[in-house]
């Protein structure tokens, strides 16, 4: 049995890829190493590229019926780099200590968004666990940081600045929430990742000094603001770009 593992795993990638059969959208160059510790130069998938994929398994995870696998993806100079510790058994999947860098345009792709918006800045992903559940999640803990957003459409250049989103789950659905202190442009709120690619928003703006003038300008196009000043934003449906 031991031996059987040991022969699979250090059997070459290359080999295991001539019998395995890619979606047409995804494309595959420079595979090297083993099973056990390999790599790919390149992935091209649904119109993006990541480009020095690298993994490690622990081999005598298996023997648990587990399949442990260190990933890293691309060098800090890269267009996506990430890390993480994946965790695959027979019922589920986890990750840990998973960091992600990458900008908005590449994350976007060639997504149609609403208005024909285009959207500028730099992403930071960072949780420390995620476990797969229905229809998202079982456990999520982390945060998403979002630098120099900026979202450009037919109303205007709207430079939203940074922003700090907590992510966490409840009964599978991801949970995302900010608050005035998070932002530059005094946003609060919650907003839930449901089933069938559904998402609700419950939010407020709420004007700050530091808030530009192209958002404060169109603040009335949201509706009544509160007693306290702070406009509503509200949103339920399909995920904008789906």
């Amino acid at each position: 049995m031991v031996y059987l593992i040991f022969l699979v795993v250090l059997m070459p990638v290359s080999v295991v890829m001539r019998f395995v059969t890619l979606p047409p959208q995804v494309q595959v160059t420079g595979v090297g190493g083993s099973i056990w510790q390999g790599s790919i130069d390149t992935v091209q998938a649904y119109g993006r590229q990541v480009e020095q994929v690298e993994w490690t398994i622990h081999p005598y995870s298996l023997l648990t019926g587990t399949l442990n696998v260190d990933v890293k993806i691309g060098t800090r100079n890269s267009a996506i780099y990430a890390k993480t510790k994946l965790q695959l058994t027979r019922s589920t999947m986890n990750l840990t200590d998973l960091m992600l860098q990458t900008d908005s345009k590449t994350l976007v792709g060639d997504t149609r968004l609403p208005l024909r918006s285009k959207v500028a800045g730099d992403i930071t992903l960072g949780i420390s666990e995620f476990t797969y559940g229905q229809p998202w999640c079982e456990a999520l803990s982390g945060n998403l940081q979002l630098h120099g957003l900026e979202v450009n459409n037919q109303f205007g250049d709207f430079p939203f600045g940074s922003f700090r989103l907590g992510l966490d789950c409840d009964q599978g659905e991801v949970i995302v929430t900010t608050s005035e202190k998070d932002n530059q442009i005094g946003v609060s709120g919650r907003l839930w990742l449901k089933a069938n690619n559904q998402v609700q928003l419950q939010a407020k703006i709420k004007p700050t000094a530091s808030m530009p003038a192209s958002v404060r300008d169109n603040l009335n196009y949201l509706g009544q603001a509160d007693p306290q000043g702070a406009y509503p934003l509200t949103y339920s449906g399909r995920i904008p770009g789906l």
